[in-house]
């Protein structure tokens, strides 16, 4: 039997201050929470309608059940997906591998973008992306259902990004991805590339004026205005790879 109290505390956790002060976030699905349970996310309590209780019994957490009408207060979603739980944020790396790749991202404002460059980064095996501070929250329940679980491979770090591309272009090659730049299909990539995206309505801001950088783009062969931001990010990140093999 779930409380009023408790309703009311998971409830407040689709806001990001709440999700701030207590450290702790929402996934919803049985895939998801499985794939985070599976990861060794610390998880406080799952809460769902159905009868899977037993899929869970393995990691030893808190099940409670809960009716469809308390299921749609406690989700974010139109259409809830039988369960949701409460899991501890992440502690972010602030150690940036300078062996690696890596996607910054400078105020990205859709949590579906977001949700699905972290998935692309992790399909690639790129663990780390850095964001503004002005971009949408990681913990944003949208995002981490676009993450497909995704969500705890690769750590997202949260900067002013400025004083961070002063540091960062001495130990990678700032690639901006742009409309005006050349063809990434006439790249010579270097291995620890940093791929900078810029906000989905307003582009790059000034703040890469005085740094060296690459700017690439996507050549356009057909008559569409621009291509979405997460597939940008995977389709440059494909032939990365591709290019750097």
């Amino acid at each position: 039997m779930i409380s009023k109290a408790q309703i009311k505390f998971i409830t407040s956790l689709k806001e990001k201050k709440y999700r701030d002060k207590n450290r702790l976030f929402i996934a919803e699905g049985p895939k998801i929470i499985k794939d985070l349970l599976q990861r060794n996310v610390k998880c406080k309590g799952i809460y769902g309608i159905s009868d899977q209780q037993d899929d869970f019994l393995k990691f030893d957490v808190p099940y409670t059940y809960i009716d469809a009408k308390t299921l749609h207060k406690l989700s974010s979603f139109k259409t809830p997906n039988k369960m949701l739980a409460v899991f501890d944020c992440f502690k972010p790396n602030t150690q940036i591998h300078s062996d690696n790749p890596i996607v910054i991202l400078e105020d990205i404002s859709d949590p579906g973008n977001l949700g699905t460059i972290i998935r692309t980064c992790d399909w690639f095996g790129i663990d780390q992306i850095v964001c503004s501070t002005q971009s949408v929250d990681l913990y944003n329940p949208k995002v981490v259902q676009s993450t497909m679980g995704s969500v705890a491979n690769v750590n997202v770090l949260y900067v002013d990004l400025a004083p961070f591309l002063k540091q960062i272009h001495k130990t990678h090659t700032l690639y901006i991805c742009d409309l005006q730049g050349t063809s990434l299909y006439k790249q010579n990539f270097k291995s620890n590339a940093a791929f900078y995206f810029g906000n989905e309505s307003h582009g790059i801001s000034n703040t890469l004026s005085d740094l060296p950088s690459t700017r690439i783009s996507i050549p356009k062969k057909g008559s569409a205005e621009s291509l979405n931001l997460s597939m940008s990010c995977g389709i440059i990140l494909s032939k990365y790879f591709e290019l750097s093999s």
